[in-house]
């Protein structure tokens, strides 16, 4: 059980929005795929000792911080990755069973392959830093885990420019915007 609990003041805001702007089964199947995906990274930590400090509940998510002592590199990054993995075993068997769950399996998969991507604050920026970290020295590891970050949020961003001109479609760019703030302001 976390130590601490703490909410931004704009998350209700973010989380209300969305739920909104979706039909209210897309609205449930994300809310489902969201806890899949955060108790993957619980099991995770449980399975390897690690404690649970504090979880602050953010607009773009959940941030699980870790206490307890030092782990291995390797184990950091399982624990980052264990979340993207439930969400893609959970998303291939939604989908596979068809209806409602292959709502929840599009949104699954969706959800664990944003955030498998080598960017800092997801899941997949922290498993890439400690990988390089295993490998190399962590103040190295670090500066190159940024410019991969950075040169993904820049492709997201580009990609979302030309959505949006094209579709008129807005919400890659906005996410992309909103990691490109968190990349500069180490948000």
């Amino acid at each position: 059980m976390p130590k601490k609990l703490s909410i931004s003041p704009f998350a209700p805001i973010c989380w209300a929005c969305a739920a909104l702007m979706m039909p209210p089964e897309r609205t449930l199947c994300f809310a489902a795929a969201l806890a899949v995906h955060e108790a993957a990274h619980l099991c995770a930590m449980k399975a390897f000792g690690i404690g649970v400090d504090e979880v602050r509940v953010r607009a773009a998510g959940l941030e699980i911080i870790r206490g307890g002592g030092a782990t291995s590199y390797v184990r950091d990054a399982a624990v980052s990755l264990a979340g993207p993995a439930a969400s893609a075993i959970s998303g291939w068997a939604g989908l596979a069973a068809g209806g409602v769950f292959g709502i929840y399996g599009i949104l699954s998969l969706i959800l664990g392959a944003f955030n498998a991507l080598p960017v800092c604050g997801l899941d997949g920026g922290y498993a890439f830093r400690s990988l390089l970290s295993a490998v190399m020295p962590p103040e190295r590891a670090d500066r190159i885990a940024r410019a991969v970050s950075f040169a993904f949020v820049a492709a997201l961003w580009a990609a979302g420019v030309y959505v949006m001109l094209a579709d008129g479609g807005f919400s890659l760019f906005l996410i992309s915007c909103t990691l490109f703030v968190s990349q500069a302001f180490g948000a």
